[in-house]
């Protein structure tokens, strides 16, 4: 099989936020930072001269305004700014499929992988993300392939990889059960 596309922003994006998804131990590990964070901005509100619940109040109510600036604000800036620093990302691509390996060209490089040398894939709403290792992926937009083709291609990931469960993707979850 062979395909032809084109990575976008949006396709960057859901490659970022898709391989970020946290294990319990990470998730326990941020509670016990932002607890210590409460803490300390209390202590330190408190130290100011600001009474017990004034300062408590504050930093309950700044510490999560601060997320949400870094998360909404932030964190999208990043990304644009980062997807411009990757044009190679964005160029037209061609990935030609078989049972032994992918090769991607365009008008710059061209490289095969094995498909040993991938660890799992993950299939999203938009895009199959195909990992190498814990944070390096090649991206494959589902719009680029036609209907048999995304049978097709999906099957083949079935056969070659471990699929990672993604629960935002009802799809993904109902092909790791058959």
């Amino acid at each position: 099989m062979e395909v032809q596309y084109a990575c976008t922003l949006a396709d960057y994006v859901e490659v970022l936020t898709t391989a970020r998804s946290r294990t319990l131990k990470q998730k326990i590990f941020g509670a016990v930072i932002a607890l210590a964070l409460l803490t300390l901005g209390v202590a330190a509100m408190v130290g100011l001269g600001f009474r017990q619940g004034v300062a408590t109040l504050i930093v309950v109510v700044l510490l999560p305004g601060f997320w949400l600036i870094r998360r909404y604000v932030g964190f999208p800036f990043w990304v644009k700014r980062d997807f411009a620093k990757h044009p190679n990302f964005s160029r037209e691509r061609t990935l030609r499929v078989d049972e032994s390996s992918l090769t991607w060209s365009s008008e710059v490089d061209r490289s095969e992988t094995k498909w040993q040398a991938f660890s799992r894939f993950q299939e999203t709403e938009n895009l199959f993300v195909l990992y190498l290792g814990e944070r390096l992926a090649e991206a494959v937009p589902k719009r680029a392939l036609a209907g048999a083709q995304l049978d097709e291609f999906r099957q083949l990931l079935l056969r070659k990889l471990p699929q990672q469960p993604n629960s935002s993707d009802p799809r993904s979850v109902h092909a790791s059960l058959a």
